[in-house]
This record gives structure tokens, sequence and C-alpha cells, in this order.
């Protein structure tokens, strides 16, 4: 059965690492969603690692920059954009 959830909090504990998407997840393409930033803070405050993904043609580098001039947090050695 599925299971509907209100936020990542509620299954967070559940696992070690955590893979998010970029667009829709974590951005709309102009601006991050403050809660998903949020979230993925206090997840990896409880000692969860995140893996940032997205199907861009862009390096890594520049989805990085594209990030952070959104005004994404400085990422901890264990993110990646992948």
């Amino acid at each position: 059965m599925t299971e509907i959830i209100e936020a990542l909090a509620d299954i967070g504990a559940q696992y070690d690492v955590l893979y998010c998407d970029l667009w829709g997840c974590l951005h709309d393409g102009r601006a991050l969603y403050p809660g998903a930033v949020s979230a993925l803070q206090a997840y990896r405050r409880r000692g969860g690692a995140v893996v940032l993904m997205t199907n861009a043609p862009r390096t890594h580098h520049a989805v990085a920059r594209r990030l952070e001039r959104m005004g994404q947090p400085p990422h901890p050695r264990d993110i990646k954009v992948a």
C-alpha cells in the first residue's frame, strides 16, 4: 500500500541517503523552494547524506553555480550535484 507523507521528516529516519531531483523538487527554474531547502538541511543535521540530481545538459559546475545564484546555501562535502 502506498504511504502518503506530509513531509520528508515523516520518513527521513528510515534512509541513510536521499536522492533529490532539482527541477520541481528543489526549485522551479527561477527560485528555490524554501521548504525544500530547509527539509534537506534538517535531513543532513540528522546525519543523512543528500545527492542532488538533474538531467540538465550542463556540467555539475554550471548547475552548482546556478543553484548558488538562486540562493542555495553552500554544499557540505557529501552533497554532490550529479
